[in-house]
C-alpha cells in the first residue's frame, strides 16, 4: 500500500447456516483495496477421492474477465453466453470444456444484490447446497488446479467475492481505490442448506 489500513472483520453464523462475513476498512491515503475469502470447498466431504469434478454449478453472473499468459486480466468484460464460462444455467463442472485447464477467472454479477445469490453450488449427491452473497461486484472461481500434496489438482473449489483483479491498471474497470475518510464496507454470506431443509431463508 501507499497507505496504512485498518481492517476489522466480523464473523456471524446464524440459525439457518448462514456464515456471514463483515469487513470494514479504512485508510490514511489513497489506497488499492480489495479483500477476499480464500477458504476452500469440497460440498462432498475430504474423503479420499472426493474430488469436485461431480459438483453442480450455477452462476447469476453474464459476464467473466478474459485474461493473458499470466492469468492477469487486462481488458474488458466479455459475455459468459454460449462459451465454456457459462454457469448461467445448473452445470456439472465435469462438463466444462476448459475442464482439462480448470478455472481461475473473475466472473461478474449480472446485478450485484444481497437479495439473490451470486453463486449456488450442488454437492454431487444433492445432499448439499452452498449459496453465496455478497455486496461485491463479482467473484474469482478457482478449481484448485495448482493444488499440491496432500490434496490434488480439483480437490476443491474457491469462490472469492472481491473487486475486479487488476483495477488499477485497466482503466475501464471500476475503482478499487479507498480514500482517506471513506470506508471500505462490504459483507459476504456463504449459507449451506441440506437436501432435507425446505427453506432457504437468510436473516439479515
Amino acid at each position: 500500500y501507499p497507505g496504512n489500513v485498518k481492517i476489522g472483520l466480523q464473523y456471524t453464523l446464524d440459525d439457518h447456516n448462514a456464515l456471514s462475513i463483515k469487513v470494514r476498512a479504512e485508510t490514511d491515503k489513497l489506497t488499492p483495496l480489495s479483500i477476499a475469502n480464500h477458504s476452500y470447498f469440497n460440498l462432498d466431504g475430504n474423503n479420499a477421492g472426493a474430488d469436485i469434478f461431480s459438483h453442480h454449478f450455477q452462476f447469476n453472473c453474464s459476464g467473466y474477465l478474459p485474461v493473458d499468459a499470466d492469468n492477469i486480466p487486462v481488458g474488458d468484460t466479455h459475455s459468459v453466453e454460449q462459451t465454456e464460462f457459462d454457469f448461467l444455467q445448473w452445470r456439472k463442472l465435469c462438463e466444462a470444456s476448459r475442464l482439462s485447464n480448470g478455472f481461475d477467472h473473475y466472473f461478474v454479477a449480472t446485478k450485484p444484490s444481497m437479495a439473490a445469490p451470486l453463486a449456488c453450488v450442488r454437492s454431487s449427491d444433492d445432499a448439499l447446497t452452498m449459496k453465496v452473497y455478497s455486496t461485491k461486484p463479482g467473484f474469482q472461481f478457482y478449481t484448485g488446479n495448482y493444488l499440491d500434496a496432500p490434496f490434488q489438482a480439483f480437490d476443491a473449489f474457491c469462490i472469492e467475492t472481491q473487486h475486479f483483479p487488476n483495477a488499477p491498471n485497466v482503466p475501464g474497470f471500476p475503482s478499487c481505490l479507498l480514500a482517506p475518510g471513506d470506508h471500505y464496507s462490504h459483507e459476504t454470506i456463504y449459507q449451506f442448506i441440506p437436501a432435507s431443509v425446505q427453506s432457504d431463508v437468510i436473516d439479515s
